[in-house]
This record gives structure tokens, sequence and C-alpha cells, in this order.
């Protein structure tokens, strides 16, 4: 047995944690990475979907349903796939019309009607404090189990013993101080949400530890678990008859609904939601999540089959194996893992609530009362209000109803709920055509099928309804029996939500059918339909005829959101879309829907839409005014994309004209470069020759052998003076395309050596030692080339190689292979090397013309690039790899035409 005041200790530190957590949030003190923009915290809180019937519940149901527990979490991980697709577009229609909560988000679609407003918020609560009642139960029970006391004396006692009702208080002043400050429900509550994500670390890590505990501790491992289960629990896991087939079915339905549909789900992966971005993130990380959480339950229901006293709920396992062993420390910290599941979920769910209530039931009637008079301060105090109605709602129903149930009946009959608003929407997301009447049709014909088969039979079992209405139906009619309707035997969630969800698709349908959409709901169709159609924040289609004065409108708007923010709001108005005002005073119809939006981001969509209403002369919008805006805007967009495409366009031939005059200037410059190269090399040489001729002139006694000197010397700088010519030449017909090329079959290998043939005395001079590797398949290699083109192409590289080759040390390496259907001959040098910056440039023209120094070698610089042509009209390539001070390497590829016959000689 644990002490009482060291479990409340507990608790009330941990939600002072909570506290402290979410202010130092909320006022920007902690470190960027923990904050709600970052894409981790938005993950870690969408799994507040577990709640404390995942942490007790999964197990006890493990325990009487085998694996059908796993069915609450393969749902969600089944709707994974298209939460790109529905949620990214949830997130994209709740911001562009600041929509916070579930019931804004139908209510709008649907002509922001307030019948419908008021309908679904006031169903929404009914299915979901169920669901609060069974977190407190938990709550309870964990705690009365720790200190060894039975639940039904608490239950039997007064209300002030029972530790739920002071929880339920303490969450109450939680929400109220540390969420609801802003009269905006579109503000993101930082502090709120890395609460949740804190909360969700908390009970992933206390569920593994006494799963680790149990398994590897009380047992040896996950096979000596299953090993120690008696057959009949082996019996549970196997079995899958033809009423589980269903439960798992509806299970999976259920749940897959939920997590898309639940108040907190909405409200963290949609009303919380910074970045459509941040989906991707949860999309991986919630799965590995659920895995986690879940791993260990199946041992724990086998744990405590094996090892505690028959009849122990296992509902508690989690608690009970821990203080088998004495464990006491392990057992509190499952204490509060329950406790954060349980408070996380409460604290979520009450928010949405609370809104809901505020904004579709509370304020409406303020304004009714009040007309268009109402302050920002009734709205806060009506949120603050319904957070108490929701506690003391969810409050009597644990304490006189959902004691007498497991928390997983009760969880699932607020599942069951929640699905009924699942075709309503989806319609709204891809369904035009669907009307007003068709949701309050289906929605409730759901709700009342809801209600008879599966909350009746609760509140008969509790006492507050006579049995003979599960026995023989009402006034005896037997094909009546609320867990049997018309004689379908099914478990009671499968039987309830078949009947449910089969009646409400089908009188959704006809009053689709039967009733008429109205001109400004078919504009809302529009946009939620299409919503991705409308550009990144969701261009607006506005439909709205009426008269309203400018200052009645800031004077509400004021009201309720301040003149700062207004003022504001007003200036970024006039920035996009220019003048509120028309002609004759009014305000535009865009300034109208604009602060509509805005007073529905602080009040909901149908109360928006009432203060609007009244302090206006609104007319009424006819289908024409909605099919002439809707071709007006069809044709702007068409005009839109034609102006973007022209401008595209525009903009690529400005980049490649200006690309031209790019290059047309370098060009240029190399030109002139050129000139100026060729101009200087064609001068060293003239003045050598001028000056060797005057001195054999003016000294006809010159010794034989300075003679025969200064004429080699003449001779050499007339060959150098050809060269050059020749290379202009050459580079001229290759640009040109009058070189002809004379193919034919030749051996590379033959021409390689030829080529180095020529160079041994340079080689020798420069004391370079040259290493060759030319495997015997490669030297029989042949390709169609011309030999005199090619035998260029080759000395150009060896000449390179020497050239920039060291003083000391020197040594070039030539080395052939094959490539695919390609010969490769590589020629490297441990020279200076290529410096990064002219490495994709070295086979230019003239571009070692407009690099020198004056330490530069000699030459004209387009040897490279008359290498590059004649290679590439061998239908060959080259490249270059250099590291710079260290060498580089020039590599020739050619396609190979076949190998010459054996009986040739090989060099």
């Amino acid at each position: 047995m644990i002490s009482g005041w060291v479990i409340i200790l507990i608790s009330a530190l941990y939600l002072a944690l909570l506290f402290f957590v979410a202010d130092r949030v909320d006022r920007d003190k902690i470190p960027a990475r923990f904050k709600v923009g970052n894409r981790w915290i938005y993950a870690l809180a969408i799994p507040v979907y577990c709640t404390a019937w995942t942490y007790y519940g999964s197990v006890g149901k493990a325990v009487n349903d085998g694996w059908e527990f796993l069915t609450i979490y393969l749902g969600p991980i089944l709707t994974l796939p298209i939460w790109w697709f529905v949620v990214r577009k949830i997130i994209r229609i709740c911001e562009v019309q600041r929509i916070s909560t579930l019931a804004d988000f139908i209510s709008t679609r649907f002509d922001k009607s307030m019948t419908l407003s008021i309908m679904t918020s006031s169903l929404i609560v009914v299915g979901i404090i169920p669901y609060i009642s069974i977190q407190l139960k938990s709550i309870s029970n964990a705690y009365e189990f720790l200190v060894q006391q039975e639940v039904s004396e608490i239950s039997r006692g007064f209300i002030w013993n029972d530790a739920a009702l002071y929880l339920s208080i303490l969450l109450g002043v939680f929400i109220v101080f540390f969420v609801f400050k802003s009269i905006e429900t579109t503000d993101k509550h930082k502090g709120m949400m890395t609460a949740i994500a804190l909360d969700s670390i908390v009970k992933l890590v206390a569920f593994m530890a006494v799963g680790i505990f149990v398994t590897f501790y009380l047992f040896d491992g996950f096979r000596d678990v299953f090993s120690k289960a008696d057959a009949d629990y082996l019996s549970t896991l196997s079995t899958i008859d033809n009423n589980s087939g269903y439960e798992w079915f509806f299970l999976l339905l259920l749940s897959m609904s939920a997590i898309l549909l639940l108040p907190r789900q909405f409200q963290v992966m949609v009303a919380e939601n910074q970045k459509e971005g941040h989906l991707k993130s949860a999309m991986w990380l919630f799965p590995i999540y659920l895995l986690l959480i879940n791993i260990f339950v199946v041992p724990i229901a086998i744990g405590g089959l094996n090892l505690l006293p028959a009849g122990t709920n296992p509902d508690t396992f989690v608690l009970a194996l821990p203080l088998l062993t004495g464990q006491e420390g392990l057992a509190l910290l499952t204490f509060v893992g329950g406790f954060s599941a349980a408070t996380g979920m409460i604290i979520v769910s009450t928010i949405s609530l609370s809104l809901m209530l505020s904004n579709n039931v509370i304020v409406p009637i303020l304004v009714k009362r009040v007309r268009s008079d109402i302050s920002s301060r009734l709205p806060i105090l009506a949120r603050r209000g319904a957070v108490f109605i929701i506690f003391l709602l969810a409050y009597l129903y644990y304490r006189y109803i959902a004691d007498a149930f497991p928390l997983v009946s009760i969880g699932l009959i607020s599942f069951a709920a929640m699905i009924q608003f699942a075709p309503t929407v989806l319609s709204a997301l891809y369904w035009k055509d669907a009307n007003k009447k068709g949701v309050i049709w289906g929605l409730s014909a759901g709700f009342i099928l809801w209600a008879y088969t599966l909350v009746i039979p609760t509140a008969v079992q509790v006492g507050l309804m006579p049995e003979s209405l599960l026995t023989e139906g009402p006034l005896g009619i037997n094909w009546l029996k609320p867990e049997a309707l018309f004689g379908l035997s099914m478990s009671s969630i499968a039987h309830g939500t078949f009947w449910s969800l089969l009646f409400n698709v089908i009188f959704f349908f006809i009053g689709t059918l039967v009733g008429k959409q109205a001109a400004s709901e078919r504009n809302l169709a529009e946009l939620y339909v299409n919503i991705f159609k409308k550009g990144a924040k969701g261009r607006q289609d506005i439909v709205w005829k009426g008269e309203l004065e400018l200052h009645d409108l800031m004077r509400v708007c004021e009201n309720l959101l301040g003149k700062h923010r207004m003022d504001q709001a007003l200036a970024d108005y006039k920035t996009v879309y220019g003048p509120n005002v028309n002609e004759s005073g009014q305000v535009t119809s865009e300034f109208v829907a604009y602060n509509e939006r805005l007073l529905t981001g602080a009040v909901g969509a149908a109360s928006a839409r009432l203060l609007i209403a009244s302090i206006s002369r609104e007319e009424e919008i006819v289908l024409k005014d909605v099919m002439g805006m809707l071709k007006e805007t069809t044709e702007t967009v068409r005009l839109n994309k034609e102006l973007r495409l022209k401008s595209q366009e525009l903009e690529r031939k400005t980049f490649a004209l200006q690309k031209a005059n790019s290059r047309l200037l370098n060009m240029d410059k190399e030109k002139d470069d050129f000139i100026s190269t060729v101009t200087h090399e064609l001068r060293t040489p003239l003045t050598s020759i001028k000056a060797f001729v005057e001195i054999l002139q003016d000294n006809p006694d010159l010794d034989s052998n300075d003679k025969h000197r200064f004429f080699q010397t003449i001779d050499d700088e007339i060959e150098r003076m050809t060269r050059l010519i020749n290379q202009v030449l050459d580079m001229e017909k290759l640009d040109s395309g009058a070189t002809t090329i004379v193919k034919k079959q030749v051996i590379p290998h033959q021409i390689v050596e030829d080529s180095l043939a020529s160079m041994q005395h340079l080689l020798k001079t420069k004391n370079i030692e040259l290493l060759k590797d030319f495997p015997q398949t490669t030297r029989e290699t042949i390709i169609n080339g011309d030999t005199d083109r090619l035998k260029q192409v080759f000395i150009n590289l060896f000449s390179n190689a020497v050239k920039y080759s060291k003083e000391e040390g020197a040594k070039i390496e030539v080395k052939s292979e094959f490539n695919g259907n390609e010969l490769v001959i590589a020629i490297k040098d441990n020279g200076k090397g290529i410096h990064p910056e002219n490495i994709d440039r070295i086979f230019e023209k003239f571009f070692q013309a407009r690099d020198q120094t004056s330490k530069k070698p000699k030459g004209s610089g387009l040897g490279l690039s008359i290498t590059k042509k004649i290679v590439e009209l061998h239908d060959g390539d080259i490249f270059v790899e250099s590291t710079w001070q260290e060498g580089s390497i020039f590599t020739v590829k050619f396609p190979i035409s076949g190998t010459k016959s054996k009986k040739e000689p090989v060099l």
C-alpha cells in the first residue's frame, strides 16, 4: 500500500510541472528547439490519442478479447496514406477561414448555419463527455488501487471525498488561466502543445518501463511470457469467428474516423498546426509511437493472469504487477504515466469543447440579447464558464454511469458518436452538392440510433431505465430491442455502429436530394472542394450583397478584437486589396468578408455571421450572382494563368538574352586577348629571327659552329610561328565545319606509341620518367578514326603534360582500359595541376591567353580546345580531373569498332 498523501503530492507536482512548462513556453523562455513551431512538438502532441483507455484499458481488453485491442491503433495507421490529402486539406481550409473547431468547420461549409452550429456543438459535447468521464474514472481507480481502497467506498461516500472532483477543479483552473487568455481562437496554444508533448513522452516511458519489468524481470523475455500463458488465453488470442470479424471491421472503422474527428485530435492536428509540412514528420513518428506503447500490452496481460489473484480487475494489471514484487517506485511511475495519459486528453478535449459551446451556443445567445455591442470579455468568460460546465457533466457521468463499465466500453461509445460526423466531413471536402438539410437529417438520424442502441443499454445497466427495454423491447416489440434492432445479432459496439451509421448515410442522401442548396452555400462548397486550386492561402470568392456602414463594422470588430488589432488589419487589407469602401460610402463585399473571417477567429463562424447580420441590411443572394462570380473568377484564373505563363516565358527569354549578351562580351574579351596573345607570340620569334639575321649579316666571318647554331635557332622560331599559325587555322576550320576527318580502322595504341616516340628527346632532356600500362587486350583494340588528327590529340596532351611537369622528379603515366564498349586512355602528370576555379574552363578557346602570368608556359591556349573538337568529331569524349599542386589526369574515350587479327604483329 502507498500513502494517499504521497500519490496526491506526486500528482500535484506533475501538474505543477505542466503549468511551469506551459508558462515558460508561452513566455518564450525555453530553447527554440522545444517550441511549438518545432515539428517534433507537433508530432508528439498527436499521441494525445493514447489516453487512459490506452494505458489501462488496452490491457483489460487484451485480457478479455485478445488481439482485438490492436484495432484501436491499427485504424489510425491505416489512415496515414490519406493524411497528406485529407488532413492537409482540412488544415488549409481552417487557415483560410480562421476555423478552430470541428463544429465551425462543418457549420461554415454549410452556409454558416446557426442551427447546424448549435446542433453539431451539442452532439459533439454529448458524445465526448463519456470519454472525459473515463479519464476521471481511470485516475480515481488507480489512486484507490494504490492506497488499497474499494471504488464503491468512495462512490457511496460524500462527494468531497472523491479525488476525481479535485482533479476536475485543478484541470479546469489550468485551462482557464493558461489557455484562454486571448479572444482569438486561432491563436496557437504554445504552452499547451508543449505540455501535451511532454505528457506523450511521460506515458510512453512509464508504460514501457512496466512492460520491460514484466517481460524481462518477472519473466525471461517474450518467449517465456507466451510459454507461460494458459490454454484458455492462447485460445482467446488465436480465435477469430464471424462475430470477431464483424467486431474487427467496425472497431477499425471507428478508430479510423476517431483519429481525424475526435475534438482533441482536430485541435492538435488542425487548429494548432503551424506548418503543413509538419504532417510529414507526424506521419512516420506517430505509428512508431503506437508500436512502442502497445508492444508490451499482451505480455502484461499474460503476466497478470498468471501472477495475480483470480478476479483482479485487468484494467489495474499495470499497477498490480509492480506492487506484487514490492516495486512501489515503479508503481508510482506507472501511476504518473496513466495520470499524464488522462490529463492530456482531458485538457485538449475540454479546450475544444469549451470553444464549441461558447462560440456556437453561449455567444449567439449573448449576441441576440445585446445585439452587436458585445465586448471581448464576454466570449472569454463564456469559454471559461464552458470549461466548468464540461467538467461538471463529465464528473456526474463518471460518478453515476461510467463507474459501472470497463474503460474500453465507454470509450467506444464516444468513438461511435464521433463517426457520425464522418459522412458530413467527407462530403464537405469532396461533394459540392451536399447541402445543409442533408447534414441535419443525417446527423439527427445517426445520433438518435446511437443513443438508442448504445446509450440506452448503459442507462439500463445502471438502473436508470427498466431492464425490459433490453429483454422485450419498447412496448414489448421484440424487433425494436436496442441491442438486437430488427433482429440483427452482433456485439453491442458493432451493432450500434452499423445501425447508426447506416441511418445517418441514408437520411443524409435523402435530405440532400430533398433540400436545396443556397447560393452562398454553393460558394462555400466551391471553396472547400477546390481549396488547393485557390493558391497557397486560399483565394477568396466573395458573394455578399447588402449595405453596411464602415463605422458600424469597425465598432463591432474593435469591441471584440481591440482597436490596435483592427488598425493593423485595416492596413493589411488596403495593402492587399485596395479601398474598403465604394463610391456610395458603403463597405465593399470583400471587406465585409475579410472582417467576418476576423470575427470567426474570435467567436466562430455562426456567431460572426450573426454579428454581421445584426448591423447590416443584407440582400438575398441568388444563384445567378454565384454563377456570375464563378464565371468571372474562372476567367480571372484563366487570365492570371496565361499572364503567369507569359511572365515566366518572358523571364526565360530575358535570362537567355542576358546569358547571350554575357557570352558575347566574353567572346569580345577573348577576341581582344587572343589578338594580343597571337601578336605577342608572333612578335617574339620575329624579333629573335631579325636579331640573328642582323648578326649573321654584320659578321660574315663567324665561326661555322656559331653560324650553324644561329641558323638552327632561326629555324626553330620559324617552326614555332608555323605551329601557331596552323593552330589558328585549325581552330577556324573546326569551328566552321570545314575540317575533313578521313576515318578508317586504326589502332589507338600504335598512335599513342608514335606520339610518344616523337617526344622521346624532350622527355629525356627534361629528365621525365615515363610509365606505361597497356594491357594486351587494349593493344589489339581498333577504332574508326583519322590517324593524323588522333596523333595531334595525343601530341597535344603529352606536350601539356611535359610543359606543366615538375622541374625535379617529374613523372608521366599513360594507361589504357575498357569501359563497356569504350576504350579509355588516361594521361597523368604530377605537375602543378589546374586551379579549381579554372578546371571547368580548361577546354575553352583562348582561355590560357586570358589567364597569363609572367611565368606562364608558352602557347596560344588553343591546343586543348582543338583537342576536344577532334575527339568529339570521333564520337568520343575528353575530360580532366585535377588536384591543385598535385597534378592532372586527362582522359579520352573512343567507341570500339573491333580488335585486330591475331596474325598481325603486336607493338
